[in-house]
């Protein structure tokens, strides 16, 4: 938490038990700045104190939801202890823990977790949805090249005849390849123009549910465009190359 205005709790000053840190949020609501909110009484839950400290606002829940305001007293009856340590030190530091949690309270099971894990654990469904869009975009590009494939070759196949006249009339290799190539990128694009509005209205509607997140940008879709072509390209190249270096003779010769 940063510190905005004012101060922190203080064990050493005994009227910090009846003292409040608010964040921004709760000053705002409260009709206050974060520069005259220091030393304004307030009563919270009935207990009224002096805010003594103005945090930054944070999120303390799920960024789907909007920081909300917050009002924060020191207290000794928390039922929580937080701690701070390198990571070489846990292990032997949740051993002493244990050590003395046992020793004052010998009858109550010990129990721990850690900060980094309780806030990941807010964000499963997420995690677990980018796990998945991830390994299905994954597999749907070997599945598919396979296909793009044999349709690359049954087109070439039908226009073998096509392709040795050309060959006959002065063709280049690569200019046939071009012309080959050109009616599976003409396909792909009408595909991307479908996709994208699609995929630009599942991907707003979803980011929409969120307080806190990103804008989507057209680089975005024109990077998933340009790899879909590559990769169409790629895949249809030996086929045409094939086609193209074919001996326009035997493409010509009648059935």
């Amino acid at each position: 938490m940063h510190m905005l205005a004012g101060r922190s709790f203080n064990d050493q000053i005994k009227g910090d038990e009846n003292n409040y840190v608010v964040n921004e949020k709760a000053a705002k609501l409260m009709g206050m700045t974060v520069e005259n909110a220091v030393g304004q009484k307030i009563t919270s839950k009935g207990h009224e104190g002096l805010i003594i400290g103005v945090v930054k606002d944070f999120n303390f829940k799920p960024v789907q939801q909007p920081i909300e305001p917050l009002i924060m007293k020191h207290t000794n009856n928390g039922g929580y202890l937080v701690l701070r340590s390198s990571p070489a030190n846990i292990q032997a530091l949740i051993v002493k823990l244990r050590s003395i949690y046992q020793h004052v309270y010998p009858n109550a099971p010990f129990a721990y977790g850690f900060v980094d894990q309780d806030l990941s654990k807010l964000y499963v469904a997420e995690q677990r949805m980018g796990t998945l869009f991830n390994t299905f975009s994954l597999l749907s590009i070997p599945v598919s090249c396979p296909g793009l494939f044999g349709l690359a070759t049954f087109a070439t196949q039908r226009r073998i005849k096509e392709i040795g006249v050309r060959r006959v009339l002065g063709a280049g290799v690569w200019g046939i390849v071009v012309m080959l190539m050109q009616d599976f990128v003409r396909l792909v694009a009408l595909s991307l123009l479908i996709a994208f509005p699609l995929a630009w209205y599942a991907m707003n509607k979803w980011l929409s549910s969120y307080a806190y997140r990103v804008e989507l940008s057209w680089w975005i879709f024109a990077g998933a465009g340009l790899l879909a072509i590559v990769i169409a390209v790629l895949t249809v190249t030996y086929q045409s190359v094939r086609a193209a270096l074919n001996n326009p003779v035997k493409s010509l010769r009648t059935d």
